[in-house]
């Protein structure tokens, strides 16, 4: 009898698109934060509750992927530079035989994106997607988890235990991306380790 397959291992990058609720004026708190979310559907996981998002595209920085993921199944086009790394979990789909890394989000209703707070997202993926809506982070933590896909679930267990705090992360722009890689070729080492060792997140 032959061992069973192995797990396919990819870098999914979930869109944690956040905005303060409609009404609410000054400094945010967690309360007022929602975020975009869908409902799968042709797939692993069909009939969960999701993030934006994919898989990291060969010579793609994460704030690549996250703003591409993002546009193609939401219309919504955001800046690479609005984007933060929030999270990372394991995620071992045993029903797709994979294995993901997931984790980038980006804040809404900073860094000049309040106008994605009143923008209309559309569905482009009807075929992956049932629709989007807004829902505070709040409202998902009250959903069973029989309903959430399992990179959401592994998040909001984060958030509700303190390991997660929003508006809060780090550069998503990174030095894996294709210009970046072209750019650190010609640096001097010295420099290229400064920026890969974390300076350049702050």
């Amino acid at each position: 009898m032959g061992e069973a397959p192995l797990p396919n291992v990819r870098v999914g990058v979930a869109a944690l698109l956040l905005r303060t609720r409609p009404g609410v004026h000054g400094v945010p708190e967690v309360s007022d934060v929602e975020t975009l979310v869908g409902t799968r559907k042709g797939s692993h996981g069909a009939g969960t509750l999701a993030l934006p998002g994919g898989h990291l595209e060969p010579r793609e920085g994460w704030a690549e992927t996250a703003a591409r993921e993002l546009a193609e199944e939401t219309g919504l086009d955001t800046p690479l530079d609005a984007w933060r790394v929030a999270f990372v979990s394991n995620d071992v789909m045993q029903e797709a035989l994979r294995h993901d890394l997931h984790g980038v989000r980006c804040q809404a209703s900073a860094g000049g994106l309040g106008r994605l707070a009143s923008s209309q997202w559309r569905n482009l993926e009807p075929d992956k997607c049932e629709g989007w809506s807004w829902m505070s982070l709040a409202s998902l933590q009250a959903v069973d988890e029989q309903r959430l896909f399992l990179p959401m679930i592994h998040f909001l267990r984060a958030a509700a235990d303190g390991r997660y705090r929003p508006l809060r992360g780090l550069e998503a722009v990174h030095s894996g991306g294709s210009n970046d890689e072209e750019k650190n070729a010609q640096e001097p080492s010295s420099k290229r380790s400064r920026v890969e060792g974390g300076e350049a997140a702050n």
